[in-house]
């Protein structure tokens, strides 16, 4: 675009008739820092009313439009950034760098490529948005009517080959012999909703709305397999985990609690119920049952600093059984996706049975339940510190966190596989 003169730039906008406030405002700041006014067209029509805002900006005797979505959040300094790039560099139009609604991924397609160097300058794209995009008025002149078309597939269909007003566009300017690019250094907000839920750690989780309906409405994709430890009774996250994976091995001792978990996956093939415990070695041992559902029970001993420190609760014996105790390296597994143990002081001990899984590479996500440093749950059986596990899995290609903060001498930790990330070339 030529620079020796003083462009005369608009900004246009479509608008439903109640639209989101919160954007508006900014909107409406952003364009004011600016200094360029706003031009809103409203109709059920968005083609139509974008074709009939930008022939009256040419109209108006304006160089430049600046398109503008309602749900779009960016600042001045972002707008005056555009301008500068259409006039320094060879480009007919320029769009900001925004996210797809509902997707980690730009609202762009480039011509025969899947991954673009950023260096900090615009490059060249086939398909944009108009987020915050700004527009060449004395090119757009060349381009044919309609400049905005919603077109169905071969079939008549409004199929995913179907096209839309705004592809439609870009199709047309690439036809005209013109071109369009993104700006990287223009990065600019997409206003949506998600939905924000509490996890079973009752911790604030939010997704998009799509994928929360995915996920409580269509099947899950199963994939790899789940190694639950400690299964206990079962429950609502056992049960989501298992319609996830191909296979799942829950393995709890309690014969009351595998009862339960034979009656909830009878009738599910891919779920393995295992009534053992799982240590270093195997054999028969006693296995000390807290509590009258035995959710503390253990192969070792309470301690009195676990029965001071949780007072609130009966921690007294009910009673001991003997059980059958497997080490997981028996198990007929190459490779899981999901581990978790909660297997009441032996998570450490357990875990180091899988360690050429774990050298490997082979286990993808983990959770162990640990004893907070200068703590101890059980006696009897190998300590299972938190140190002990930062130390250990040290030499491993895994990123730790804490699952929550509920008691630091109760840490769940969480091991997640580390993995090299595609990067742009």
């Amino acid at each position: 675009m030529d620079s020796s003169y003083e462009l005369k730039a608009v900004a246009i906008m479509t608008a439903p008739r109640h639209e989101i406030v919160f954007a508006r405002n900014y909107i409406e700041i952003a364009l004011r820092n600016a200094g360029i006014p706003l031009s809103v067209s409203g109709g059920v029509f968005y083609g139509q009313c974008m074709q009939r805002a930008l022939e009256k900006a040419i109209s108006d005797g304006a160089d430049v439009a600046i398109t503008v979505d309602f749900d779009s959040m960016f600042t001045g300094e972002d707008v005056t950034r555009l301008l500068s790039k259409l006039v320094s560099y060879d480009f007919d139009a320029i769009a900001s760098l925004q996210c797809r609604r509902g997707k980690k991924y730009p609202l762009m397609t480039i011509a025969g490529k899947t991954q673009q160097v950023l260096d900090g300058h615009p490059f060249p794209v086939a398909t944009a948005h108009f987020g915050l995009t700004v527009i060449d008025l004395h090119k757009l002149k060349e381009v044919p009517k309609p400049w905005f078309f919603s077109q169905p597939d071969d079939k008549g269909e409004w199929s995913a080959d179907r096209i839309d007003d705004d592809i439609w566009f870009w199709r047309q300017w690439e036809k005209a012999g013109l071109s369009v690019a993104i700006d990287p250094c223009t990065r600019i907000g997409h206003l949506e909703e998600v939905v924000t839920y509490m996890d079973e750690q009752m911790q604030p989780q939010s997704i998009y709305p799509n994928d929360w309906a995915e996920q409580q409405y269509l099947p899950a994709k199963r994939d790899g397999v789940l190694v639950f430890v400690g299964a206990n009774y079962g429950g609502e996250r056992i049960d989501k985990l298992c319609t996830q994976h191909e296979k799942s091995y829950l393995i709890e001792p309690l014969p009351a609690a595998c009862k339960k978990l034979r009656e909830t996956f009878g009738n599910d093939d891919t779920v393995e119920i295992i009534e053992a415990a799982c240590g270093n070695v195997t054999g028969r041992k006693p296995l000390n049952i807290y509590n009258e559902l035995g959710l503390s029970s253990s192969l070792g001993k309470i301690t009195d600093q676990a029965i001071e420190q949780f007072s609130q609760f009966d921690l007294s014996l009910q009673d001991w059984i003997t059980v059958d105790v497997i080490n997981l390296s028996s198990l007929d597994v190459r490779e899981i996706k999901t581990l978790i143990i909660d297997a009441q002081g032996m998570d450490l001990t357990i875990l180091k049975t899988l360690e050429p899984l774990l050298k490997a590479g082979k286990i993808q996500y983990i959770e162990c339940e640990a004893d907070g440093d200068g703590f101890r749950h059980y006696s009897g059986i190998p300590t299972n510190s938190e140190s002990e596990f930062v130390d250990y899995m040290a030499q491993f290609n895994y990123v730790m966190t804490r699952k929550d903060d509920r008691l630091r001498i109760q840490p769940d930790l969480v091991f997640k596989l580390m993995k090299a990330e595609l990067c742009p070339a």
